[in-house]
């Protein structure tokens, strides 16, 4: 019962992932090939007659991140740490620098599992949704006179590579994510999110000079803007602006004609979940989030917390 990379057994280990729905199943490949067409990094751990009872998944996307799925059969759930294990180092080398994995944080296999793994328990990250605002419908932004307001549609990479990774320092959302990716491999991933359009992407300015950002993302197959990230260099906080970019994230929303707009926040930074509370946004689920990295694995491997 050892685990084994067997890419060979996707379509059973697929299934076995989404809990034995086929629809769930196909869901799963089609929306997983779309940014990792060979979806190769497969793991399996079978029973004496070969048939899979553990099965773990570790998707590529772009930002040199991998997403890894896993899940087994009730009886043998105890195969599932070392089934993640093999799959984490099995995908070293494949073009991953970070893996992550999320759970319920309500208990079952999963958890556990990440719990018992090389993976560590990075946050519980709150998800948060509100409606999204009819356009026209929200009232004009009262920003300082010394303010200034661009799209990205005009920006070069260098800066906004620059300006993100500025909003990092003395964060509260993750900041064990701080230091373990390159700056390019982070813009690589929030441009991937959904349909990236630079108009929807805002950078406020003091004085001239950049103090921070709000990125917003709409996909419309789902009718759902995604709020990527907002964030403000240290010297720009503390002075209401981030209520004022959520604000004009929400007007750049209202454009897409999508239903809702969600986005996720570390739990343990309470500024920010109020900001977003009192911007409308409730609490919609809760999700244990797990990280590897192999660019640093001293920094990451053998956490293991309860969530």
């Amino acid at each position: 019962m050892k685990p084994r990379a067997a890419p060979e057994r996707l379509e059973e280990a697929v299934l076995l992932i989404t809990n034995g729905s086929n629809s769930r199943a196909k869901a799963f490949r089609e929306h997983a090939r779309r940014s990792d067409p060979s979806l190769d990094l497969i793991f399996v751990s079978e029973d004496t007659a070969g048939r899979v009872i553990a099965a773990a998944a570790m998707v590529r996307h772009p930002g040199r991140l991998g997403n890894l799925h896993a899940n087994a059969e009730a009886p043998y759930a105890a195969h599932m740490p070392a089934l993640i294990d093999a799959c984490v180092e099995g995908s070293r080398g494949a073009g991953i620098s970070l893996a992550q994995s999320l759970a319920d944080t309500t208990g079952g296999l999963a958890l556990a599992a990440l719990n018992s793994s090389c993976m560590q328990n990075l946050a519980v990250l709150a998800g948060m949704e509100r409606s999204n605002p009819a356009p026209g419908s929200l009232a004009p932004v009262a920003w300082p006179v010394n303010s200034t307001l661009s799209t990205c549609v005009s920006v070069g990479r260098p800066m906004l590579e620059q300006l993100i990774v500025g909003t990092f320092e003395g964060t509260r959302d993750c900041p064990q994510l701080v230091g373990l990716r390159q700056p390019a491999d982070i813009l690589d991933g929030y441009q991937s999110v959904g349909q990236y359009d630079p108009k929807l992407w805002t950078i406020l300015y003091l004085d001239g000079v950049a103090a921070g950002l709000s990125l917003v993302s709409n996909n419309p197959a789902a009718e759902v803007v995604e709020l990527i990230y907002l964030g403000l260099l240290p010297f720009a906080r503390g002075r209401g602006l981030g209520k004022l970019l959520l604000n004009q994230a929400l007007r750049e929303s209202s454009t897409t004609g999508s239903n809702s707009i969600v986005l996720a926040c570390d739990e343990v930074n309470p500024p920010a979940l109020h900001m977003y509370e009192t911007g409308g946004f409730r609490r919609v689920f809760r999700k244990a989030a797990f990280i590897y990295s192999f660019d640093f694995p001293s920094s990451t491997s053998q956490s293991h917390h309860d969530a």
